[in-house]
């Protein structure tokens, strides 16, 4: 079980309080996020690992890098979102949905272990989500059969397991991905 260091707790607590919020306040102007979603996904965990990835895999301009992802991100989330649904064009890797995302330099392993994170996130919203998204006629890779969920969990998780990254792990949970909704707004269907 990982134990992180006072260095490592340290460390995602000043990246929390200072680069993140600097961050996320810029994006969230661009984006005009009104205050009830300022609150929403400056709090959410799956907004802070997008955030999070291009600093603690120490790319080059970690700032202008985070706000392109966080901000194609929060596009997903918003009145865009029927643009960012997954499409059968996206079948062919459990990453494609997340291509548009980029980094420049930085630790690779670092930015596969986050890019996994996220990906376990959308696979597991995807299984949670098999019958909303038939009711509603949206498409859903594991709804439609093409995607073994069982497979592809225990492929993000070792890929996951197998790189050590303490201030992702302390930032966000492997448990908590799988749980958080990828959107702050989202809802489970039953409310």
């Amino acid at each position: 079980m990982f134990a992180p260091t006072q260095k490592v707790v340290d460390r995602v607590a000043t990246w929390k309080e200072t680069e993140w919020k600097a961050i996320f306040a810029r994006v969230a102007t661009v984006m005009r996020l009104t205050p009830e979603e300022r609150r929403a996904y400056e709090s959410h965990s799956i907004a802070q690992l997008i955030g999070a990835i291009p600093y603690f895999a120490e790319c080059e301009n970690p700032d202008e890098v985070a706000e392109h992802n966080l901000t194609l991100y929060l596009a997903s989330c918003g009145p865009a979102t029927p643009m960012f649904f997954h499409r059968p064009e996206h079948d062919s890797s459990v990453y494609a949905r997340l291509s548009a995302a980029r980094y420049d330099g930085g630790d690779e392993r670092v930015i596969l272990k986050g890019m996994s994170m996220l990906a376990l996130n959308m696979l597991c919203d995807y299984e949670r989500d098999i019958a909303l998204d038939a009711s509603m006629g949206k498409y859903n890779p594991i709804g439609a059969g093409v995607w073994d969920f069982e497979s592809l969990h225990d492929e993000l998780v070792e890929t996951i397991d197998s790189v050590e990254s303490p201030e992702l792990e302390s930032l966000i949970s492997r448990h908590e991905v799988m749980n958080a909704f990828w959107s702050a707004s989202a809802r489970p269907f039953w409310f």
